[in-house]
């Protein structure tokens, strides 16, 4: 690894201020905050128009065939990915959360291994974001119930030609049911394929236990047991705009054949912003995104360890929420270190 000890001291310590600075000033006790184990605030930032987007443990939470841990050098590689929030949730409860197998994405975020053509990960403890009341939380680091609210993911990619991809991945659902703890497996199924240099296509099915069919309608709007198609557009290398339709095959599920919009430019290096929309017909709201990046990761590896698809360690996203004259605001926040 070659890292430049005082570059990574002042970005470590720059995502800290900003982060501990600007987000306790911008919510009330009635927004929703996802900040203890995340990697949604890419997609989210974009308007969940992420289906064909590649990414690596983001991509394994949406479309596993986008899925990809993949260096410049095609070799085999294996990667661990920190959550960088681990001292502040710490701190803020005391340590208290911080045992027992549930609680390792607190700590441990993923892993990843590419072997070429086939690539596997596992991404733990992403915070779910159905349970409204836990996400109101008067702390933006309380580990309250984190335990029994969080998916892990076990996925892996595989390359059948050079633009083609599949994807399968296995969600256990870990929740707290009339006072008992539960789990339970859901599953996705995803293809990619790059139709040209600029343009990718991605689809994928989403079963969900039926128990927690409802776990993704939220702020991402995926319905259980339904087909999810994406598109997106580089006009030119550091501009992405892309689009997704929600649901194309059952008229009985929830979101129905729902557009969803972004867009995502790099500025330089260690800065890329982006922007989404979405409306849900069924409950007549409006949801306008943003999202910024700060510090591509990939500076701070070898050519050997770079990946192919910029890697940030601070992610922010937040969407407005309009619905019936009211608005309300969802934060996302995600700091994830790879070694």
């Amino acid at each position: 690894m070659n890292f430049i000890p005082r570059r990574f001291v002042l970005i470590f310590f720059v995502c800290s201020f900003l982060f501990s600075a600007f987000i306790p000033n911008l919510y009330s006790q009635t927004d929703k905050l996802a900040t203890l184990s995340t990697v949604k605030a890419r997609s989210i930032g974009m308007g969940g128009a992420f289906v064909s987007i590649e990414d690596d443990l983001a991509s394994l939470d949406f479309n596993p065939a986008s899925f990809s841990a993949k260096c410049k050098n095609d070799g085999v590689k294996l990667s661990f990915f920190i959550n960088g929030f681990s001292p502040f949730i710490a701190y803020n409860n005391n340590l208290k959360n911080f045992h027992g197998i549930n609680s390792t994405g607190l700590f441990l975020k993923g892993i990843t291994l590419s072997l070429k053509r086939v690539q596997f990960g596992i991404l733990f403890g992403e915070e779910s974001l159905f349970n409204f009341k836990r996400l109101e939380r008067p702390t933006i680091f309380s580990s309250d119930n984190y335990e029994n609210n969080q998916n892990t993911t076990f996925g892996m990619s595989v390359d059948l030609a050079p633009e083609v991809q599949i994807g399968i991945a296995g969600d256990l659902f870990t929740r707290s049911v009339d006072g008992r703890t539960i789990r339970k497996m859901g599953y996705r199924y995803g293809l990619r394929l790059k139709t040209h240099n600029k343009i990718t296509i991605g689809l994928f099915f989403l079963d969900l236990p039926n128990q927690f069919k409802n776990d993704r309608m939220a702020i991402e709007r995926f319905a259980d047991e339904t087909l999810n198609v994406g598109f997106s557009y580089k006009p030119f290398e550091k501009f992405t705009f892309s689009l997704d339709v929600r649901n194309v095959s059952e008229e009985s599920k929830g979101a129905i054949r729902e557009p969803h919009f972004g867009c995502e430019i790099n500025i330089f290096e260690h800065l890329t912003m982006r922007g989404g929309f979405f409306y849900q017909k069924d409950t007549d709201a409006e949801n306008y995104s943003a999202g910024i990046s700060l510090f591509n990761w990939n500076s701070l590896f070898s050519n050997e360890r770079v990946f192919k698809h910029p890697q940030f360690l601070l992610d922010l996203a937040v969407v407005m929420q309009k619905q019936y004259g009211l608005n309300n605001f969802w934060y996302i926040a995600q700091c994830v270190l790879r070694i």
